[in-house]
């Protein structure tokens, strides 16, 4: 994903916890666009003050998202081979029944291609193990989001 592109995530979902000033600086370089000379004149400081806060503010919004990792699982993108991001994204049914009480699963799927064939398709997918569930049908928004983004999507099954 492009830099800015993640930036402008982190800062969705972390920006509250940076202190005001830093919030704001990445608020105004991000969401409208200013230069690192013109949020300085903005805020009473210097570029070079700018400059740092940022970083130092980037460095923080990239612990938070490596400690609790809420954009790539709101995102529900990983990694083909060569290290570039992708979608792989299918779409279910839950069902009723007991839930399982070993490893993380915690609902009972069923795909409109069967168990067996979904598991070939997605683990043909290349996915990391982290996956994303939501109520509703969002493909077609992936499949929006992935355009801008220029992110290539495997749909595994609707």
């Amino acid at each position: 994903m492009e830099p800015r592109v993640e930036t402008a995530y982190l800062l969705d979902f972390y920006g509250a916890l940076l202190t005001p000033k830093r919030r704001e600086m990445l608020r105004m370089r991000y969401e409208e666009d200013m230069s690192l000379s013109e949020i300085g004149a903005q805020m009473g400081v210097s570029r070079q003050a700018v400059s740092d806060g940022m970083t130092a503010a980037r460095k923080k919004l990239e612990e938070y998202e490596e400690k609790l990792g809420l954009v790539r699982r709101y995102l529900a993108i990983t990694q083909d081979k060569d290290g570039h991001f992708k979608f792989v994204v299918a779409e279910g049914v839950n069902e009723p029944g007991p839930i399982f009480t070993f490893g993380d699963t915690n609902m009972r799927t069923r795909f409109s291609c069967g168990a067996r064939e979904f598991v070939n398709r997605w683990s043909e997918a290349g996915p990391t193990h982290h996956m994303a569930a939501a109520i509703g049908h969002h493909i077609d928004t992936i499949l929006k989001v992935a355009e801008i983004f220029n992110v290539p999507v495997d749909v595994i099954t609707r």
